[in-house]
């Protein structure tokens, strides 16, 4: 952890500040990039630097406000990096695939990609403090808080099940359209790999 904070501070804010100084940077691609380095600016400095200061003296020690915080940013910023990274995918793919014609990643598509990620991330990762379970600190030498999951309460399992099956059924749907609007996989000599994939994808979840 004190690696990750002592790296991924400096070097994360270089990037944001080398594209707030160098217009030239500031091209619509790049807008998604400097998305993934501002989540993980955030993330390194608000909870890596928690976890890191808890270590160090051998319990979580910031209050439960902070601790529940901690958890919630923390999950926001590694949601967002993770859908930035899916969106960036997805625009490569619509850009040199042309599955829907020539389309151009432009300004607008860049800022609506950004927003999106921050609703989802906020979305999946606010619910416990509006009812819909809640976060814990399990143990006194912990280091933070997280969304509790052993309650026998379906209330606490909901939220959880949801999310999964969200995620499971998007996941598989883009994977197998991508296999049928891609007509180069047919042509590889994995065969129908991409298809095998998928169902080993189900079989893991």
């Amino acid at each position: 952890m004190g690696f990750v904070f002592c790296a991924g501070t400096p070097l994360n804010l270089v990037v944001l500040l080398a594209v707030a100084k160098y217009k030239k940077l500031r091209v619509p691609l790049n807008y998604i990039l400097v998305n993934i380095s501002f989540a993980g600016f955030i993330f390194v400095t608000f909870s890596v630097s928690q976890v890191f200061f808890a270590s160090l003296k051998g319990y979580y020690f910031f209050g439960h406000t902070l601790c529940a915080l901690e958890s919630a940013v923390g999950s926001i910023a590694g949601l967002v990096t993770a859908w930035s990274l899916a969106v960036l995918s997805f625009a490569r793919y619509l850009v040199i695939c042309k599955p829907f014609g020539a389309f151009k990643f432009d300004t607008n598509h860049a800022m609506g990609a950004v927003l999106f990620t921050w609703v989802i991330g906020v979305f999946c990762a606010t619910p416990p403090f509006w009812g819909w379970s809640r976060f814990q600190t399990p143990c006194t030498r912990c280091s933070k808080a997280a969304p509790e999951h052993n309650r026998t309460s379906s209330m606490f399992h909901s939220r959880d099940s949801v999310l999964f099956f969200i995620c499971f059924i998007s996941a598989s749907v883009n994977i197998e359209l991508m296999c049928q609007k891609v007509p180069v996989l047919s042509r590889l000599t994995i065969g129908h790999s991409p298809r095998s994939f998928v169902a080993c994808q189900h079989a893991v979840w």
